[in-house]
């Protein structure tokens, strides 16, 4: 509206100054050669006026021109941070979108590994292993326990310390023990159950797979999940499983302590905690 006005203001005037012009043409022409003579050198001044006002006016067009160009250059930035705000609003969503689909595939990641864990003992032809509730968890827990008693005595210890390298005599019959033990538990529990165990364990890696490729605090809280899902039965047959092997599995229950707060209650399990298991697993 503004320039509306500046512009008829501006036509006024040139009409103004054309009506004038015509005047003094029609005037001057009705006057003899000296007479126009005396009457052009009148308007000198008024020559002079009307080339200060045209300078005035070029000016002015400038100044109105640089107002436009300013208005242009804010509308332009304003819509620069209006599309910059819209990024960043659209990449805080498909932050959470993904966020959001992952924690909904990793939860089906342990429903599927609960209804992995249930099958276990359904599909086991092996019935004397089983305890009432068809556990085949709790049924292997209770054989490896068993088994386990029969390593390192006290009495045994005691003698290894009477001799003239004491410490030495010691950590060579623990370490003897844990080797027989392992031996014995690879050809009665694992050759007997590793068709199985095969699909459980190939799945609980991939779901702690899943797990570390969060970062910070989301991988030790999905950790932390799986790690509630366990069983007291299942931990410790999980602990004599992967004490004797160097694979991606241990590794992932040691990085993310996933024997925290397990319970060993024989002397040859301690000694295993100690001797094959880094300290970060229980902590």
């Amino acid at each position: 509206m503004q320039r509306l006005r500046n512009l008829l203001a501006l036509l006024s005037l040139f009409l103004v100054m054309a009506v004038l012009y015509a005047a003094n043409l029609f005037y001057g022409l009705n006057l003899s050669q000296s007479e126009r003579g005396i009457f052009g050198d009148m308007f000198g001044a008024v020559n002079a006026l009307f080339s200060g006002l045209a300078c005035v006016g070029i000016g002015y067009a400038i100044f109105l021109q640089r107002q436009e160009i300013g208005l242009l250059r804010l509308d332009a930035d304003r819509s620069r941070d209006l599309v910059e705000k819209q990024n960043v609003h659209m990449e805080t969503q498909f932050k959470s979108m993904s966020i959001s689909n992952r924690q909904e595939t990793f939860f089906n990641l342990v429903n599927l590994l609960e209804s992995i864990r249930s099958n276990l003992s359904k599909n086991n032809d092996d019935e004397d292993y089983l305890d009432d509730q068809g556990s085949l968890f709790s049924k292997l827990d209770a054989v490896t326990k068993h088994m386990s008693k029969a390593y390192i005595f006290e009495t045994q210890i005691d003698m290894a310390r009477r001799e003239s390298n004491a410490e030495k005599a010691v950590e060579k019959y623990i370490a003897g023990e844990i080797t027989r033990f392992t031996h014995e538990y690879n050809s009665i529990i694992k050759a007997r159950y590793r068709f199985q165990f095969g699909k459980y364990f190939r799945f609980l890696l991939y779901v702690l797979k899943y797990v570390d490729e969060e970062t910070g605090d989301h991988a030790k809280l999905y950790a932390g999940i799986v790690r509630s899902t366990m069983s007291d039965h299942e931990l410790r047959v999980l602990f004599f499983h992967l004490a004797t092997d160097v694979n991606e599995l241990k590794g992932y229950f040691e990085k993310y302590s996933l024997f925290k707060d397990i319970t060993l209650d024989t002397e040859l399990s301690i000694q295993i905690k100690k001797r094959l298991y880094q300290s970060q697993a229980f902590h």
